[in-house]
């Protein structure tokens, strides 16, 4: 159910990022914040963050809405400060110069869609790869989702992976 879930709120989220979202993506991804917290994930669970994260902003408001929801919207409001800026950076920090090593696998990777499997999530662990190796996009199972080893054939057996 969680991944099934977490699925629901990736692809209406994308395509509100993408422009192409409508109130209904925007309703659709309340019902299932609701029901995934519902269903025992926590408000603060990194995966749901990241994927709330890029459409924080057009995220409707939590009131009126159902309480699962708002811890949900209060978490992501909270951790949007400390989201990586534009340009990849955290405040005060800087950015390493890139080895021959990230040049060459990023030279292979760009355009591709990567799978990671295990550990847990990290959002700006996510932005950093994608930024590096030019990914058009990274997919990340945890082992906190369970998912079968039919769930992660279909996901590495495609083209783009």
């Amino acid at each position: 159910m969680r991944i099934k879930g977490l699925r629901q709120v990736k692809y209406h989220a994308t395509r509100i990022a993408k422009g192409k979202g409508s109130a209904h993506d925007l309703d659709k991804i309340v019902e299932a914040v609701t029901e995934l917290v519902g269903d025992g994930l926590p408000p603060s669970n990194l995966e749901l963050r990241g994927l709330l994260l890029p459409v924080f902003d057009r995220l409707p408001d939590p009131e009126g809405r159902p309480a699962a929801y708002a811890r949900v919207y209060a978490d992501v409001e909270l951790s949007r400060d400390r989201r990586p800026r534009a340009d990849g950076k955290q405040p005060g920090t800087h950015k390493k110069p890139v080895s021959e090593e990230i040049r060459r696998a990023a030279a292979l990777l760009r355009g591709t869609e990567l799978i990671l499997i295990g550990g847990e999530r990290r959002v700006e662990a996510e932005h950093a790869l994608t930024e590096a190796f030019g990914l058009s996009e990274l997919t990340w199972f945890t082992l906190s989702d369970d998912p079968t080893l039919d769930d992660l054939d279909r996901a590495i057996s495609r083209p783009e992976v």
